[in-house]
């Protein structure tokens, strides 16, 4: 597989997701770094009502800013396909 984050993408109708794939913001109060974000154990909280060992969920300050880019991407898509926007 060719890795579509190491250099701009050609547009194809086909699949015009791919010119979407952004490049790593150099600095880091970009809105996006976070995208880039690596997590560590600590970020894992487990479960402890869980039946399974190793269930639970991914905690902090980057998935609060995950969550934020979330709702502002969808926003967007949504305004797109019903066009108010761009």
């Amino acid at each position: 597989m060719d890795d579509a984050t190491l250099w701009p993408q050609f547009y194809l109708e086909t699949y015009p997701f791919l010119a979407a794939i952004r490049r790593q913001p150099e600095l880091d109060n970009d809105d996006l770094a976070v995208m880039w974000w690596t997590p560590t154990p600590s970020n894992f909280v487990h479960s402890s009502n869980a039946g399974i060992h190793g269930l639970g969920l991914m905690e902090g300050r980057e998935m609060d800013e995950l969550e934020k880019r979330k709702a502002e991407i969808f926003g967007d898509v949504r305004d797109y396909l019903e066009g108010k926007r761009f």
